[in-house]
């Protein structure tokens, strides 16, 4: 029986219209590094809640995904589109919580940076665009 259900689709049924929809995410238990190796992908297991008004997706053309967001201290230097994600193993529906491994590849640069948790909806916007909180950390990225 529990085999049939993870088979169903997870794509939504109708259209959602993001623009008119609340955007929003709890990280639950958000484990990051202090530290990250320049050139090597690490991945975490991080939790997250919910908290829009509409079903996270895994499937269809705008999965929910995670994503992050490198910003360096001193210096004016981004990485705001993030060259990893972490993919949902199901759909979650608003209020439900989840656990996303997401790798996550630091820049190339070494030195201290901000690192933003942030999910998306992939083709239409960063949860942090339409008013959704983040979650930050310092890392240092070294050799």
């Amino acid at each position: 029986e529990v085999a049939e259900e993870s088979e169903q689709s997870q794509e939504p049924t109708e259209e959602i219209d993001y623009s008119q929809e609340q955007f929003g995410v709890e990280f639950a238990s958000p484990l990051l590094p202090s530290f990250l190796v320049i050139g090597s992908e690490q991945v975490f297991k991080i939790k997250v809640v919910n908290k829009s008004s509409f079903t996270w997706y895994s499937g269809g053309a705008n999965p929910v995904r995670l994503g992050y967001h490198f910003y360096k201290q001193d210096e004016d230097l981004q990485v705001y589109d993030s060259p990893t994600r972490g993919s949902l193993s199901e759909n979650v529906p608003p209020g439900q919580s989840t656990a996303i491994e997401l790798p996550i590849r630091p820049p190339d640069r070494s030195g201290y940076y901000i690192i933003q948790l942030d999910m998306v909806v992939e083709g239409f916007s960063w949860f942090s665009a339409q008013g959704a909180q983040v979650h930050e950390a310092f890392v240092f990225v070294g050799k």
